[in-house]
């Protein structure tokens, strides 16, 4: 709550101080809640792209025939189906969470650069596929809507309306595109680095023994589990399942890259009946860096890949639902011409059973 009283109290002296001193002379214009900020620099960076560049992507964006109605159909299923389960208990993750440091995810700048490099990327596909199709680039800088940053692209409407069904498909799809392409290359350097094709996890990587605990002072934070009593350990599930067998008291041989270690195992404080290390672990999969980089180094590079993975691949597809104001919605827009009525019926549906999914997601008791 506190959190959002600065907010609002940041965007009326934003909104005050912005109307003061006429920001509108620098591109800059504040609404409530809404800043727009049109940045010539780089508008003029997309236009002097070189052609060969533009022509790449243009090529590129031929992918959308494919990419948008599949990530359409696939969306809609996805969102569908988590807000059912939802509803019936099933389960409680939400279809999506929006992106919002502080809000709804911490603060950290490697996040922050995904999401910068996820909308760059994303719009500069759009404007470069547009600019090869001769649709002129009236605007380009970046915009904030109440928590959420994003990067946009304004093209001349006059332009749009003079190319094909086709190329007006290409240009819309493009920036999707782009985003799948960028998780794709990422993944390659995901498996290059990290994983292999396939690849399977090493062990269990230590984050820090915990205080006054059996492993402290004996185990490291870094530290990379690879067996317990000399049972091949490779991941956080497989340690878990060892550890449903162990009873306090018991000594118990752990062995990890610098060697074999016992301790004495404690009493789980979730369950008396079992033993207990005294460790916080990694609980996502760790796979032994092919590039030679320590382990908390090299969590933290695999943590950060796959994020931007993810995170271009969610957007993409939620990009491709047909519903405006996303890239899907404009598509469908396209092809129901004088039928708006449809294409509005068809957007609160979907934003509106995403609204339900968050809704469930952060009710008490959700």
């Amino acid at each position: 709550m506190s959190l959002l009283i600065c907010l609002i109290v940041f965007w009326a002296a934003l909104y005050f101080l912005g109307n003061l001193a006429k920001l509108e002379r620098y591109g800059i214009e504040i609404d409530p809640f809404i800043l727009v900020w049109r940045i010539e620099k780089l508008k003029d960076l997309i236009f002097n792209t070189p052609g060969v560049v533009r022509n790449v992507v243009s090529t590129l964006s031929v992918l959308g025939y494919i990419l948008a109605p599949a990530s359409a159909v696939f969306g809609l299923w996805y969102l569908a189906s988590k807000t059912i389960n939802q509803v019936l208990g099933y389960s409680n993750q939400p279809a999506a969470i929006p992106l919002i440091p502080y809000v709804t995810i911490p603060f950290d700048w490697a996040l922050i650069a995904t999401i910068v490099v996820l909308a760059v990327v994303h719009e500069a596909f759009h404007g470069l596929t547009a600019l090869s199709m001769g649709v002129r680039v009236k605007n380009a800088g970046l915009a904030v809507l109440f928590a959420l940053i994003g990067f946009f692209v304004e093209l001349e409407d006059e332009d749009l309306k003079k190319v094909s069904r086709r190329k007006r498909f290409r240009i819309y799809s493009a920036g999707s595109v782009g985003n799948y392409i960028v998780a794709g290359l990422t993944f390659i350097l995901i498996a290059s680095m990290f994983i292999g094709f396939p690849r399977e996890p090493y062990g269990v990587y230590i984050v820090e023994p915990l205080k006054g605990q059996p492993s402290e002072g004996v185990l490291r934070a870094g530290d990379i589990i690879i067996a317990l009593n000399d049972t091949r350990i490779r991941s956080y599930l497989e340690l878990a399942r060892y550890m449903l067998g162990t009873k306090p008291g018991e000594d118990l041989v752990i062995t990890t890259e610098r060697g074999n270690f016992t301790v004495r195992l404690a009493e789980n404080p979730r369950n008396r009946s079992i033993g207990f290390m005294g460790l916080k672990l990694y609980t996502g999969d760790y796979y032994k860096p092919r590039i030679n980089v320590k382990g908390e180094l090299a969590v933290k590079i695999y943590t950060y890949l796959s994020l931007n993975m993810w995170i271009n691949l969610g957007l993409a597809m939620f990009n491709f639902l047909p519903a405006l104001p996303a890239d899907g919605g404009k598509i469908v827009e396209m092809y129901l011409e004088g039928r708006r009525k449809i294409l509005y019926a068809i957007s609160i549906a979907v934003w509106g059973t995403l609204g339900l999914s968050m809704l469930l997601f952060y009710l008490p008791g959700g």
